[in-house]
């Protein structure tokens, strides 16, 4: 049994707090890798393939450990009922099941090890076991590694890393890219994906609803820039709302739609673009296109939107509002949650003006 994904990423938001650290964000990688291979490949289902790769580390929430995270995360989820989850905490370190293997300080008590001992000798690694093992190989903390320089990271921390422990995750790459026909970096999109710290206020979103609430400020006046590269186009899943947006932001009072297109370009994604490859796309004024903050403030949204197409693939910098960036095709976007004031924007981007965007995860 597994949890949905939105109690997934709730019980990791959960046990950040308990135990803050970069391991969060790992664990955020490793689910995006997971997910995008398993789309990929054959007869496995992405959205389990997420979840699994976004708690694999959930025994961290209980304190820095080494051995004793995994005890912890397989405890903490069979408590939960989630038995598939827990089977990942255990396989995720073990990709041969033996002890001897683990890289780390043994600081469980005699219990735990002879849990995690037992449990080792009676489970039987499916490919979901497998793919997180490499996923967990690619992630870092920021976005997706190279898998010899993420094991050259851990032997220089911890002094060693076996070499057969080493071999075989460069042969599950192989086996994963032969399963997706394709570089395993590009599946993944290794130079194109971040993530951010995910820090943000919590806003409400509305375009032509009936529970629109009413204006309280001023118009909020912006500007946003459609990002293209080849046939993808680039969003930030944004921290203030848990969904997907075009790239942009607030007008400021000294500055014109284009500096402001240019600026927030530069803040959201770390891509400079020179004034001459931007051009104008359309005004986006519809009445209905309503902002709530939690401070109160509820302000009518109006968009000057920008295109420009990229020449090469470009390096991809979150900022503090965005949790990830990434780039999707048009079949891609139909299915992914956005924010309710950029729906238009998609709609005719997509050429599907009337038709309803996803706003939110399943």
């Amino acid at each position: 049994m597994l949890p949905t994904r939105e109690k997934a990423e709730e019980l990791l938001r959960e046990a950040e707090k308990c135990n803050p650290g970069p391991w969060g964000n790992h664990s955020r990688v490793a689910a995006h890798c997971a997910e995008r291979i398993a789309r990929e490949c054959g007869g496995m289902d992405a959205d389990k393939a997420y979840i699994l790769g976004l708690l694999h580390d959930i025994g961290r929430k209980f304190g820095v450990r080494h051995l004793g995270h995994v005890s912890d995360g397989y405890s903490y989820m069979m408590s939960l009922g989630y038995d598939e989850a827990a089977k990942i905490c255990l396989t995720h370190s073990f990709q041969t099941k033996t002890l001897t293997e683990y890289i780390g300080k043994f600081d469980t008590t005699e219990k735990e090890l002879k849990m995690i001992r037992d449990a080792l000798e009676t489970v039987a690694l499916d490919e979901y076991d497998r793919l997180i093992q490499l996923c967990d190989s690619l992630a870092g903390a920021e976005g997706v590694l190279d898998i010899e320089e993420r094991m050259e990271d851990v032997k220089r921390r911890y002094g060693a890393y076996p070499q057969d422990k080493w071999d075989f995750n460069l042969g599950l790459k192989k086996s994963f890219e032969e399963k997706t026909g394709r570089d395993i970096y590009e599946v993944v999109g290794k130079e194109t994906f971040c993530v951010g710290n995910g820090r943000g206020r919590k806003a409400e979103f509305f375009y032509k609803s009936a529970d629109a609430p009413v204006p309280n400020q001023p118009n909020l006046v912006g500007a946003t820039v459609l990002i293209e590269y080849g046939q993808k186009l680039l969003l930030e899943h944004r921290a203030d709302c848990e969904r997907w947006a075009v790239i942009g932001g607030s007008l400021r009072v000294d500055e014109s739609f284009l500096d402001c297109a240019l600026r927030e370009t530069k803040e959201e994604t770390g891509i400079e673009l020179a004034r001459d490859m931007v051009s104008l796309y359309k005004v986006y004024d519809d009445p209905s296109l309503i902002i709530r903050y939690p401070d109160g403030n509820i302000f009518r949204s109006v968009m000057m939107v920008y295109r420009t197409k990229l020449r090469e693939l470009p390096v991809l910098s979150c900022s503090e509002e965005s949790k990830e960036l990434r780039f999707f095709t048009k079949e891609e976007l139909r299915d992914v949650p956005i924010v309710e004031t950029h729906i238009p924007i998609l709609q005719d981007y997509l050429g599907c003006a009337g038709r309803a965007l996803k706003t939110a995860e399943r």
